[in-house]
């Protein structure tokens, strides 16, 4: 179980952190207020950028709201631990980890309240849970 553990949080910490620091060229953005001219993708969400520049500025966040692109990497984790509740069922080397899930629905049904909720979080719980006003759509 224990590389089971370590491999998912490598894996985790691998996905998040290329989002994080390199994410305004890999998330194309559609908000034309929200899009970096340096890369035409999202606006970085991080404060300042490696030269010591600002970035998402107080004036960005009182008028936008928080960073879309901080928002993505929240909706990446949570939907990377949701396929990891998946993985989790089986912990002794089985390869099929979706045998038997038919007949668990309370599994499947907190699945998707977790599912809906997230997505209920993102869309439109800017303000409460600290995610952008825009939302994220399907870019």
């Amino acid at each position: 179980m224990t590389k089971h553990i370590l491999g998912q949080a490598i894996w985790q910490c691998i996905i998040l952190f290329t989002f994080l620091f390199a994410g305004e060229y890999l998330i194309p953005e559609s908000h034309p207020d929200l899009i970096y001219e340096k890369t035409g993708n999202t606006f970085p969400g991080r404060a300042d950028d490696w030269d010591g520049n600002p970035l998402w500025t107080r004036e960005m966040t009182s008028k936008h709201g928080a960073s879309r692109h901080l928002t993505f990497i929240f909706s990446s984790f949570v939907l990377m631990q949701i396929a990891n509740m998946l993985c989790c069922r089986k912990i002794f080397d089985e390869w099929n980890f979706l045998e038997g899930i038919h007949k668990n629905f309370i599994f499947i049904g907190v699945w998707f309240v977790i599912i809906v909720g997230q997505v209920l979080i993102t869309q439109f719980g800017s303000t409460v849970f600290v995610v952008s006003n825009y939302g994220l759509n399907g870019a």
